[in-house]
């Protein structure tokens, strides 16, 4: 079922028109923000220059405006530790979608449960944590999601936004979710690896077709739902004929326009969604 969920997944999202990439369990969105595959928060990329006292942080994150998203805020000190890379010095972080993170310390939002001036914050040197009074002056990185019910019911509610006709704030938001369902198992985990090994030339591919691209839109819009549904319920994908037979149609169009490699992997892709996603 898992397999069918992570073919089914990739089969919609090789038809996505994107351009971030995937390393390591994060996802550079290339919007100034990073996902996280394994906890669905996405983070603010870059440091903000100055550093802040733990009120001014709160407020900074409150009012941030990154990404076309404004619900960003404080990490508690929980997410903010999961950034923390223990294999790594000055910084403890992933550098690679954390260029310029400063080895001291960061704020957290959480106060500390003994002192309601105190608060705690991660030092980003080695990986250490500690509690200070909340009049110093520290670094901040915003953090938006997880507390907001996560990737899934995040993709729901803005397919069901008929009044949002932003395309491509929508097109952010599924491929986070897209992403976030693939990354659970090995097998989703290589389907991200072949989007992205295709992404350019796919881009390429719809850049000249405003038709192929406009249809691509229109069966995801139809497709994410089902996918939504299943994921929820707990149930294996029951893709109705019709729909399915327009991805597979939709498959082959890209196909036609690409190289023999593409050709050859969206062939392997049909093949596993003939064989393993129901119809009804």
């Amino acid at each position: 079922m898992r397999r069918a969920m992570a073919m089914a997944g990739v089969a919609i999202g090789l038809i996505l028109v994107t351009q971030i990439g995937v390393l390591a369990g994060y996802i550079d969105n290339g919007n100034g923000t990073v996902t996280d595959t394994s906890t669905g928060l996405m983070w603010q990329k870059e440091t903000p220059v100055r550093t802040m006292t733990w009120e001014e942080a709160l407020f900074y994150c409150e009012n941030l405006t990154l990404g076309d998203y404004t619900d960003w805020r404080l990490p508690t000190f929980k997410e903010l530790r999961s950034l923390v890379d223990y294999s790594r010095y000055t910084p403890a972080i992933n550098t690679t979608f954390f260029p310029d993170t400063v080895a001291s310390f960061y704020w957290s939002s959480t106060s500390y449960a003994y002192s309601p001036d105190f608060a705690w914050s991660v030092f980003f040197y080695d990986g250490f944590d500690s509690r200070y009074e909340k009049y110093y002056s520290f670094y901040v990185r915003a953090v938006r999601g997880g507390q907001g019910g996560g990737g899934i019911c995040q993709a729901q509610q803005v397919l069901e936004s008929a009044a949002d006709d932003k395309a491509e704030k929508k097109l952010a938001v599924l491929r986070e979710f897209r992403d976030k369902v693939l990354a659970g198992t090995p097998d989703g985990q290589e389907m991200i690896r072949l989007y992205y090994l295709h992404d350019a030339e796919i881009r390429t591919i719809l850049a000249a077709d405003a038709d192929l691209t406009e249809n691509c839109l229109k069966v995801m819009g139809r497709a994410w739902p089902v996918v939504y549904s299943a994921l929820k319920a707990k149930t294996e994908i029951r893709i109705p004929g019709s729909l399915l037979n327009d991805v597979l149609g939709l498959l082959d169009r890209v196909a036609a326009s690409g190289s023999a490699l593409l050709r050859n992997d969206l062939d392997r892709v049909k093949a596993f969604l003939i064989s393993n996603v129901r119809s009804r």
